[in-house]
């Protein structure tokens, strides 16, 4: 059956309206909008079943060097059913000979594969969806003119699809740092990048877009540059599901959280292509100001609140386990500390003070004032940096100001803890981790300032070290209780 607006509509007429089905459906049926250029042009380029791949390329012919490069790699793949649909988008004469001039000098067998467009109206959306509609393929990729693509991009992809087919899928993308240096006579494109990749399998400096496509982690953010996904074209061809072309940035993000939302995905776990960020050169981000993509982002996410979400069946639940443990782990960067303070030791959880620490580097500062401080004049002091335990509290500094403006600073040596002593740091094996700071005497307190670093995993030499001691205490322990 031929999904369209007449056999949603009949299939919501039997559903009831307040059901997350029908909200689905009738989200679904608003998508299927008539948008009669890109509809026409669809049925004139109908989707070829034994033609795996068509990639979308927009150009400006900018960049000369960087699309020399990309097609290049193109045309070096490994799987070669593909087709190249290069749209010009508001060329300039002069780029317009350049990129023309770039293709006659392909070699003929990717050169035969290209079908070349010329598009003079809209932003950098529409391009996108002439793209999408001049398609043949049954898998449409999207590839920026300055991205860079392995041997194995393609391929993979088709892997991915002969158990996947009608699924987003999704590869691994190294990022890294480039520039572009005019030499007199060219652009010269250099990696900025510290470490380059050599081997799929090695580790990445930048992990930004190295990490599966999940579903309730890109509804926050995108994760995944176009480079990394081939989508299903029934979605645009079929469906009626083209790029929003009111949003001038942040396109793509769009388009694949309502594409994912009715075909769901595959994730490929090998890198295979690059994304290029220019750190002295125009970008998505320098040509368009923060109000704008704060404004894009604002509509992508009421669109998103207006639709019922729909999980994909094989969503595994040890994902949505994952995400919500990570997201618990990443919520510690963000601890809330409780300070106490006492004149005899004993401590009031009803008068603790709570605050939540500033960032600085990989440490944290907090800062408490009179205005905190329920009294003034104490003598204990009682500083819970966490909740949490399995955690190492390291270079730890307490900087007390008193009435007289004199200062005195505590370190771990000054305090009282109920962890494990390291060198120079303390671990702590359970909850509730915490100091205690006794004062020579009673005084006035103007502020208190702390600063510390919390390591959340033990390297090899604190576990050994932990190890030791454990084995030490579990002896002494042998050694007490055979006495008695």
């Amino acid at each position: 059956m031929q999904l369209n607006k007449t056999t949603i509509k009949e299939i919501l007429a039997s559903i009831p309206e307040k059901s997350s089905l029908y909200n689905y459906l009738k989200w679904l049926s608003k998508e299927t909008t008539d948008n009669s250029a890109y509809e026409k042009l669809s049925k004139e380029n109908l989707t070829d079943n034994s033609l795996f791949l068509s990639i979308v390329m927009r150009t400006q012919g900018k960049r000369p060097e960087a699309l020399q490069e990309v097609l290049s790699k193109v045309a070096s793949q490994t799987y070669q059913n593909f087709e190249l649909i290069l749209l010009a988008h508001k060329l300039t004469e002069s780029n317009e000979v350049i990129v023309k001039s770039i293709i006659e000098n392909l070699p003929i067998s990717l050169k035969s594969k290209i079908r070349y467009y010329i598009v003079n109206e809209g932003n950098r959306t529409t391009p996108l969806n002439y793209g999408f509609a001049y398609s043949k393929g049954k898998y449409i990729a999207i590839l920026d003119d300055d991205d860079l693509v392995y041997d194995n991009w393609i391929e993979e992809f088709y892997k991915a699809s002969l158990e996947n087919e009608g699924k987003l899928l999704h590869a691994l993308c190294e990022y890294q740092n480039w520039s572009s240096t005019f030499d007199g006579t060219k652009n010269v494109l250099k990696c900025e990048s510290t470490k380059q990749l050599t081997d799929l399998s090695t580790a990445h400096e930048n992990k930004l877009f190295s990490n599966n496509y999940d579903y309730i982690n890109e509804l926050f953010e995108n994760c995944c540059p176009p480079v990394s996904l081939a989508f299903p074209s029934f979605v645009f061809k079929s469906l009626n599901i083209h790029f929003d072309e009111s949003l001038s940035t942040a396109e793509d993000w769009d388009f694949i959280l309502r594409t994912v939302n009715v075909c769901g995905y595959k994730n490929i776990n090998k890198f295979t292509s690059i994304y290029r960020n220019w750190i002295n050169s125009e970008n998505s981000h320098t040509l368009h100001s923060d109000e704008e993509w704060n404004d894009n982002y604002a509509t992508i996410k009421k669109k998103m609140s207006e639709c019922a979400k729909l999980l994909p069946n094989d969503y595994d639940f040890s994902e949505i386990y994952s995400y919500f443990f990570n997201k618990h782990i990443y919520s510690l960067n963000k601890d809330k500390v409780k300070l106490y303070t006492s004149v005899n030791k004993k401590f009031n959880e009803e008068l603790a003070v709570i605050k939540y620490p500033e960032v600085f580097e990989d440490g944290f500062k907090i800062e408490f004032t009179t205005e905190d401080l329920n009294d003034t004049e104490i003598k204990f002091i009682r500083f819970d940096p966490t909740d949490y335990g399995k955690i190492i509290l390291k270079d730890f500094s307490c900087s007390i100001l008193f009435e007289n403006n004199k200062e005195r600073i505590f370190n771990l040596n000054s305090c009282r803890h109920a962890g494990m002593e390291l060198k120079n740091k303390v671990y702590y094996p359970l909850d509730d981790p915490y100091l205690i700071l006794k004062l020579p005497k009673k005084k006035k307190i103007i502020s208190i300032k702390f600063t510390y670093r919390i390591d959340r995993e033990l390297s090899e030499t604190d576990s050994d070290e932990i190890s030791k001691k454990l084995k030490k205490f579990q002896k002494s322990c042998f050694s007490f209780f055979s006495k008695c």
